[in-house]
């Protein structure tokens, strides 16, 4: 039904100007232009008069009239502390002047989206609020403000009864006394006038508005601008002090708290063609968009129910529920204010979030469940925006936390209340209370007896329960303990249904410090026994949250000795800082799913799509005498972070972590993810790797590894024998990186490994530690190798009497150093501790980023020699003959230097192709000293040489141009 709405400004007039209403009202607005369109400019007195028109609108009394009421009050001083709000929008149309608009014709959107709050209320007959503008706190002349907002308010009262003249906000129904507000006595003109509480006025904090056409809603929503006018329903409300009456004359009873979610949350909208500003009253006309559904209890038994209803669930398979739509501006014209053109022909595109659920809490007068006697009626009010429902079922739970369903034939057409009602009435004594729901945390916590500090136990086998999620329920309640599925417990739920696990801030594990993931746990208690109770089943999707904007640490599910079931999808969020936990932080802005808990067998026969953290056994390897064992019959998509744990200590793999793919098992490793292996890993199911696959040296892998072909395999080595062997010659392993780790000092001899899978692309020398790793073995070709920092790799060689069998490495491709590389050799004879190379030939580029000490004979670079070491880890050339590029062609080389770099003596650079000195480079050609047969360091090229600055850049002599 319509309701009328008044605007109005209120210009500011100077200090030195009359303080009559007269000269007030008659002061104009200043405009001004900008790219979209005319801002009129607006003072502090800027107001929205809203009048009741017809009734079902906004709110209602306690006599069934349309009122203005804060959506939540001071019980003390009657303050409103969440004050009712409306929107104006305007739709880029200026009707007045043309040419002052951002749209010719009014479409789908609008520009703005101001926010107006509630303030008070005028006396009967009144439809423009006068202010007193020379008062030096806001002074209104013909009504009165909500307590604290101005000089002259309405007197909240918090004792007696609430008289029809009265606001009444909350019926006392069983001490006899009310909470409501009451116009304050005042003299002069509006002495025996009421107050109207059906017209209330409304103020925003703007300095400018657009003047043109304007659509009008509430409540208002800051989720929007530049864009549609979006409507929005609540999922969950809740309704208080409900009572089962008879009915009279035919009609069933209501009252204040009927209406309660109505008032609230009812969306309403309208259109106004024209809003000038400045001092000119506007009209807005609105209706309510949103429809109701009437759930009607009642029962013609002797007795009511002996367990009360306490949740009354509007629930749709196919999720017809909408609880945010964008609504067309122009469709909103259209209609005129005409409530019968109100519905969802107002809809622009498709509904932005919809549910299976509207769930109404609801409570009688004593704050239990309802239980209407005989030839009683309650109605349960619920808001619902329009729509069609083709499977509607009202689901009603008791105090036992068990559900009766009511099923509605037909398709139900919920249209806006100025249409109708939808009315579904329920005869209670027809119910039958069997079956386990869950709508939101609170009804999943009190089905799966997670209540409180209650210690969920395992159930018989014979007391088994199934519990059915209905819709999206989100876990994140951060007063409550960690929810514990123990053993009997089956949790399903069907398509689009889901838990959801919230990130948080809190420590809620027992004995730790610092940060924890918030758990949802799936395991069984310790006193489980297989042969009388049944394992936990999670057969029903799970959202696995990461931290988000604005929490720690992300959600983690915890699974052990239990089943996820063939028709749960897991999927695990990830977070752009989130990183695997470890010992020492025991947490992760990523989601996390765990397996982990020792001695104990899970199954997965369901989906996993992980984006955060999914790990097997303990992140803190604690040791044990049992693992941790994930059987896998379904499927994982890893597209981050997974990790098998080993347990105890490397060297004993009994109780490590172990994950087994079946046959019918998929594990598929996307792009840029990791999985890391360092327990046990048997694969005989199907999948591929498109990332990065870590061997640790403490793992077992076995099983078709062929599949993971395709990405990176990297496997750790940490000896020189079976684990290095098995690195190189593997027929099973598709490694693609051998890494060397952990141990330093070590040799690794390539003379016998010729033959090395030719899957292998690099050596990675990662011990740490500023250790050493050595190589050897006469001519080995490495396709590449990497040096990483704190890392120093050199080189063995054998002596055989007084004859050297020198060690010579060939790189097929890039030789990169990010830590250190020694070669030693040239004019030997003997070698120490039989270190010593003669020939390095990289037959790519050569790129030192930490240091190079090269003593060795001779070293060939392909194309680029690339020197960037800093001052205190200069590299340094002795002795060395050191090619660059092609010498047939005398092309193709460069040699670049960006850092520091001595050239001793004895040394020849030759380079076919350019030299450059970057502004940091430091290349010094040392004076000859000691013998006579010293010479200095010769530095030849065939192309062009480039510098920074020639002084800096070569202290002591430069390159020197090769003849033609």
């Amino acid at each position: 039904m319509k309701t009328k709405h008044l605007l109005f400004t209120a210009a500011m007039v100077s200090a030195l100007a009359a303080c009559t209403n007269d000269d007030f009202v008659s002061e104009s607005s200043n405009a001004i232009r900008d790219d979209k369109g005319l801002l009129v400019e607006l003072s502090e007195n800027f107001a929205i008069a809203a009048t009741k028109g017809d009734a079902e609108t906004r709110a209602y009394d306690q006599n069934g009239k349309f009122v203005w009421v804060p959506n939540a009050v001071n019980p003390t001083n009657g303050s409103a502390t969440a004050p009712a709000t409306l929107g104006l929008c305007w739709t880029g149309v200026n009707n007045t002047n043309p040419e002052y608009s951002a749209l010719q014709t009014t479409d789908y959107r609008v520009f703005t989206n101001y926010k107006f709050e509630h303030q008070g209320w005028l006396y009967d007959g009144e439809t423009l609020p006068k202010y007193d503008a020379c008062e030096s706190t806001p002074t209104i002349k013909n009504g009165q403000f909500i307590p604290g907002l101005g000089s002259k308010a309405a007197t909240w009262e918090t004792k007696g009864k609430a008289e029809d003249n009265d606001l009444l906000i909350t019926p006392e129904v069983t001490k006899g006394n009310d909470n409501f507000y009451r116009k304050t006595d005042v003299s002069g003109d509006f002495a025996n006038t009421k107050l109207n509480f059906g017209t209330g006025f409304f103020k925003s904090k703007l300095g400018t508005i657009y003047q043109g056409e304007y659509i009008v809603y509430f409540p208002y929503s800051d989720e929007f601008y530049n864009g549609p006018v979006q409507a929005v329903s609540p999922k969950t409300i809740s309704l208080t002090n409900l009572q089962g009456k008879p009915k009279e004359n035919g009609q069933v009873q209501h009252d204040l708290y009927t209406w309660a979610a109505m008032s609230k949350y009812a969306f309403s909208v309208g259109y106004t063609a024209n809003m000038d500003g400045g001092v000119d009253a506007q009209s807005f006309t609105t209706g309510i968009l949103s429809g109701g559904v009437v759930v009607r209890l009642t029962n013609s038994a002797e007795k009511g129910l002996e367990k009360p209803i306490n949740t009354i669930t509007l629930y749709s398979k196919n999720e017809q529920f909408i609880l945010k739509q964008n609504l067309s501006a122009a469709a909103i014209k259209a209609a005129n204010n005409k409530k019968a053109m109100y519905g969802e022909n107002f809809y622009y595109g498709e509904p932005t979030e919809t549910s299976k659920t509207i769930v109404a809490k609801v409570f009688n007068v004593e704050n239990k469940g309802l239980a209407p006697g005989k030839d009683n009626y309650v109605d349960v009010v619920i808001p619902v925006l329009p729509t069609k429902v083709d499977d509607l079922t009202v689901l009603m739970t008791n105090d036992a936390n068990l559900t009766a369903e009511y099923k509605v034939a037909g398709t139900t057409t919920i249209k806006s209340v100025g249409q109708g009602w939808t009315v579904v009435e329920v005869d209670t004594k027809n119910l039958t209370f069997d079956k386990v729901y869950a709508t939101d945390e609170a009804s999943f916590r009190a089905a799966t007896n997670n209540v409180g500090t209650s210690c969920n136990k395992d159930l018989a086998k014979a007391s088994s329960k199934t519990v059915r999620v209905l819709g999206q329920i989100e876990i994140s309640d951060p007063e409550q303990p960690a929810i514990a599925i123990r053993g009997g417990y089956t949790i399903v739920g069907e398509e689009g249904d889901a838990l959801i696990i919230k990130g948080g801030n809190k420590t809620n594990l027992a004995g730790q410090s610092g940060l924890t993931n918030p758990r949802f746990i799936v395991n069984p208690t310790s006193l489980f026994n297989a042969a009388t109770m049944n394992e936990p089943v999670l057969d029903c999707d799970v959202i696995v949250e990461s931290a988000g904007c604005c929490n720690a640490v992300g959600g983690r599910l915890v699974i052990g000795q239990a089943t996820v079931g063939k028709n749960a999808n897991i999927k695990v969020l990830g977070h752009e800082e989130g990183v695997v936990p470890t010992a020492a932080a025991h947490y992760t802005k990523d989601g996390w799913l765990s397996f982990d808990v020792e001695g104990k067998t899970s199954t997965v026969n369901g989906t996993i799509i992980n984006e955060g953290q999914v790990t097997f056994g303990r992140c803190d390897r604690r040791g044990t005498t049992a693992k941790a064992q994930t059987l896998l019959n379904g499927s994982i998509t890893n597209k981050k972070g997974m990790t098998i744990f080993y347990a105890g200590n490397q060297s004993n793999t009994e109780d490590d972590a172990k994950l087994a793919v079946s046959s019918t098992g998929a594990l598929n490793n996307e792009a840029n993810a990791e999985l890391t292996i360092e327990g046990e890993f048997f694969f005989d199911g199907t999948g591929y790797n498109k990332g990065t696959i870590y061997d640790r040296v403490s793992s077992q892998v076995t099983g078709k590894l062929s599949q993971f072909k395709g990405g990176e395999y990297i496997c750790d080595v940490n000896d020189p024998g079976k684990r290095f062997n098995d690195a190189l010659l593997s027929v099973y392993k598709p490694t693609t990186v051998v890494r060397f780790v952990e141990v330093g000092d070590k040799v690794y001899d390539f003379t016998n490994y010729a033959n090395a899978s030719e899957t292998i692309k690099k050596y990675i020398v990662a011990v740490g530690g500023n250790k050493t790793t050595y190589f050897k073995g006469t001519n080995i070709t490495l396709p590449a190798v990497e040096v990483e920092e704190n890392n120093t790799l050199n080189f063995k060689s054998d002596e055989k009497g007084t004859t050297i069998v020198w060690t010579n490495l060939t790189v097929d491709n890039d030789l990169v150093v990010n830590g250190k590389i020694v070669t030693e050799g040239a004019g030997l004879t003997t070698l120490t501790y039989n270190n010593g190379i003669k020939n390095l030939t990289v037959k790519n580029n050569f790129t030192v980023n930490g240091e190079a000490q090269l003593s060795n004979e001779t070293v060939n670079v392909s194309k680029t020699w690339y020197v960037a070491s800093k001052t205190a880890t200069k590299s340094v050339v002795t002795g060395t003959t050191v090619t660059v590029g092609d010498a047939t062609s005398k092309a193709g080389g460069l040699f670049d230097i960006e850092g520091v770099i001595d050239l001793g003596n004895n040394t020849d650079i030759l380079v076919y192709g350019d030299i450059n000195a970057g502004k940091d480079a430091v290349a010094t050609i040392l004076e000859a000293t000691g013998s006579a047969s010293n010479m200095p360091a010769s530095v030849t090229y065939s192309g062009k040489n480039t510098y920074s600055n020639i002084l800096t850049n070569w202290p002591k002599g430069g390159p020197s141009q090769m003849m033609e």
